[in-house]
């Protein structure tokens, strides 16, 4: 049961959020709203980097699954998401290079530039559609703790977690989502950290997972070999296809060093996956025969942790959806506006006071699409594949665009469709599987294509160095 200094901690850290919202938001610019004006430090990128990527698929999701199917998803995660970032290491000082360039915003400006208007428009709608999905699965996290922990309905709390969320980005976008994700960052990981250290010497956390069936330490055991070998080697875009990562490198003051940032991030963000693993398997042996595994760490943390630290444990869960939440909505806002509405017959001059006006709309607008999608998709883990899944048809034509002058925009436009229909025609059929047919049908599309395909005269070959 929470407590008096449990609420105060809760009730501090919203204040704190919305504070900051409103604080940076008085003098915004576009930029500001967008790259925070292409000025964040280097530890402010690495903490805003991780507290995007760790929201509610890692931390609830990652536990909910190690408690139906124990290590499988963690470990294939957990090798992924250290290869995704030494991968993405490759190309981020080629991004940044092309964000300050072409003053970028948007992933939509590279596929505008290196290949056509079309591709731009195409690669906008699966954003704005995995995008969605992903804002919901987040959502869907933040309900499920509300409905626990407050005694929450379950859509009152998937109400409140967007309301909550929209009122600090409407106001400031990216500058003060990264110095939120600041502060998020290091709440995530306090409670983390703090809530394994209590469960494993309260309950001797080594004897607890030895007395576990042996069928909990299968790496195969979610979704098969297929899945285990398909994610660790096919995942390794998985930043590069990603438009939150791809503002945050445009963000960064400088294109030195960005390599290193992204070892450091994969350091700071491998632990972040690993314990929320671990913490389900705890609950398994203490807590069986729950009806959802996403209830999970909320059991474990509502029945173990003292006051103060449950407060804790709670703001840790919200940061970590909120964290991501507000990135979410700045792609969102940021693909309609610059994407579309931009490049549409309702843009007549540049303003940006207007378009200042119209990026804060389109975050209150985006956040209630997710809020309908998550009301129809109440689960988080599915919610996260299904994003990814369309996300990773993407990366092709992204890798190929800057190391690769053959890619041409044919190959680029005709690969991402192809992929996409595929991806989501086999969903339903193989709900953990689909990202791999897809993929491959994308990779031999865009291959085939720019071999055979020529240049538009309008594509600019030179970003390949």
């Amino acid at each position: 049961m929470l407590t008096l200094i449990d609420w105060a901690i809760l009730i501090a850290y919203f204040l704190a959020m919305v504070y900051i919202g409103i604080r940076y938001g008085r003098k915004e610019t576009l930029s500001g709203f967008y790259v925070n004006d292409r000025k964040t430090s280097r530890w402010k990128l690495i903490f805003s980097i991780v507290a995007t990527s760790v929201g509610m698929i890692t931390v609830v999701g990652g536990s909910a699954e190690a408690y139906r199917t124990g290590i499988s998803f963690a470990v294939t995660g957990f090798i992924a998401i250290v290869a995704a970032f030494l991968f993405a290491g490759w190309l981020v000082p080629r991004i940044k290079k092309f964000g300050d360039k072409y003053n970028a915003y948007t992933m939509g400006d590279f596929y505008n530039l290196r290949y056509s208007p079309a591709n731009r428009n195409l690669v906008g709608i699966i954003i704005l559609i995995s995008y969605i999905v992903i804002l919901a699965a987040q959502m869907v996290g933040v309900a499920s703790l509300a409905q626990v922990f407050f005694g929450l309905d379950f859509y009152i709390g998937l109400i409140l977690s967007i309301l909550i969320t929209i009122s600090y980005t409407a106001f400031a976008g990216l500058r003060s989502d990264i110095f939120t994700d600041f502060i998020q960052f290091w709440i995530i990981l306090l409670s983390l950290v703090g809530v394994f250290i209590i469960i494993l010497f309260k309950y001797d956390g080594f004897q607890l997972l030895s007395s576990l069936d042996a069928r909990y330490f299968d790496i195969f055991a979610f979704g098969g070999p297929e899945f285990f070998f398909a994610g660790l080697i096919l995942t390794a875009p998985l930043f590069l296809i990603a438009m939150d990562f791809w503002q945050r490198v445009y963000a960064s003051e400088t294109k030195k060093g960005l390599r290193k940032t992204m070892v450091i991030s994969a350091a700071f963000n491998a632990p972040l996956f690993l314990i929320p693993c671990i913490l389900g398997l705890f609950a398994v042996v203490l807590y069986p025969g729950l009806l959802s595994g996403d209830l999970a760490l909320f059991q474990l943390l509502n029945e173990n942790l003292p006051p103060f630290f449950l407060g804790l444990g709670i703001a840790g869960l919200l940061a970590a959806a909120m964290s991501t939440l507000d990135s979410l909505l700045i792609v969102g806002s940021a693909t309609f506006v610059h994407d579309f509405y931009k490049n549409s017959g309702f843009y007549k001059e540049k303003n940006e006071k207007k378009e200042l006006k119209a990026a804060r709309l389109l975050v209150v607008v985006y956040g209630l699409i997710g809020l309908i999608v998550a009301f129809f998709i109440p689960d988080v883990l599915r919610l996260g594949l299904i994003a990814n899944f369309i996300l990773l048809v993407l990366a092709p034509s992204i890798i190929a665009g800057f190391v690769w002058k053959r890619a041409n925009a044919k190959a680029s436009f005709w690969s991402i469709l192809i992929g996409f229909l595929v991806t989501v025609a086999l969903l339903p059929f193989l709900p953990k599987l689909a990202f791999i047919p897809g993929f491959l049908v994308s990779l031999i599309v865009f291959v085939v294509l720019s071999y055979t395909g020529e240049h538009a005269m309008t594509e600019k070959v030179a970003l390949v160095d």
